[in-house]
């Protein structure tokens, strides 16, 4: 059976139209991954601490907040990653305006999935408002641009064998100059392009997006605004992805993690042992053997993916 990864962003509009009924929409879906944004951490004590709240009402565990905006005494606004996997290294990186960082961003987290690495990314870029509006930001038009500019070369540094998922708000519909620029440069898909949802009236408006690359197909994508209650202004995006490898590369994966984990444990055996002694020195050298050929077998493994294009 092909394995599945079940990825789900949201603007969930600061938690304002509650977050049990967000948690709720999030649970039917049982995504793998989460990526939110306007979501808030440390408000006032009477409150509660956004991420680790609908981490606990989803049973998505892992989880993880950036934080893009100081709003006073009610705490910081920003992104957050919910998973069923656990997080490996997380990076906050702001849209600069120049020298200064604006109170938008991307959080970036390593994620091991089915042995292996993804990177994944939540974000928010500035919002486009008309002059005159009360939200109306000058600069809004230039931060925005920068947010995609940023996008691609996080995209882009990393090595292309890595699989990649970006979702989020990137404020800009599909006709803009900075958004067709991140479809084209970034070396990603947007999940809607492979399989659009026919329940969208005007795909070209569409802010909120889910772009990934990688070893997979879309074989489900939606795009929903459940509620007419004001439990957020924006829809949620949701799409199922299926690995395409073959069941010969994923076995190859997970030995070449197997051992990897055995290379670990005899270093950390190796490193407990005293180089003076003579019989750990013994012991030294007979680790340093399986070490070697732990490594030889790894190289071989390695070469079989290769020569099958395991992603």
């Amino acid at each position: 059976m092909p394995f599945s990864l079940r990825i789900l962003c949201w603007n969930i509009n600061e938690g304002a139209g509650g977050l049990d009924k967000i948690a709720e929409q999030i649970r039917k879906k049982s995504p793998d991954i989460v990526l939110l944004n306007e979501i808030r951490e440390k408000r006032m004590p009477w409150d509660v601490d956004q991420t680790p709240y609908l981490s606990q009402k989803t049973g998505l565990k892992y989880y993880k907040f950036g934080e893009t905006v100081m709003t006073g005494i009610t705490g910081w606004k920003g992104v957050s990653i919910l998973s069923r996997y656990p997080l490996g290294v997380t990076t906050m990186h702001p849209v600069m305006r120049g020298s200064q960082p604006t109170t938008f961003g991307t959080l970036e987290a390593t994620i091991r999935i089915n042995s292996v690495d993804h990177r994944v990314f939540s974000t928010r870029f500035a919002p486009l408002h008309k002059p005159g509006s009360p939200a109306y930001d000058p600069n809004a038009a230039n931060d925005n641009v920068a947010g995609h500019q940023q996008a691609i070369n996080l995209v882009r540094r990393i090595p292309p064998r890595v699989p990649v998922i970006f979702g989020g708000d990137f404020n800009a519909n599909q006709s803009s100059e900075q958004m067709r620029q991140f479809a084209a440069s970034s070396g990603l898909t947007d999940v809607f392009s492979e399989r659009p949802d026919p329940e969208v009236n005007n795909p070209d408006e569409r802010i909120d997006c889910i772009f990934y690359r990688g070893s997979y197909k879309v074989n489900q994508m939606e795009q929903r605004a459940p509620w007419t209650d004001g439990v957020s202004d924006h829809a949620w995006v949701f799409a199922e992805l299926l690995s395409t490898e073959t069941s010969e590369c994923v076995q190859i994966r997970s030995q070449i993690a197997k051992y990897r984990e055995e290379i670990r444990l005899l270093q950390e055996s190796k490193n407990s042992l005293n180089p003076r002694d003579r019989i750990d020195r013994q012991e030294i050298l007979q680790i340093n053997k399986d070490i070697a050929s732990l490594g030889t077998k790894i190289r071989g493994l390695e070469e079989r993916a290769a020569s099958l294009g395991c992603g």
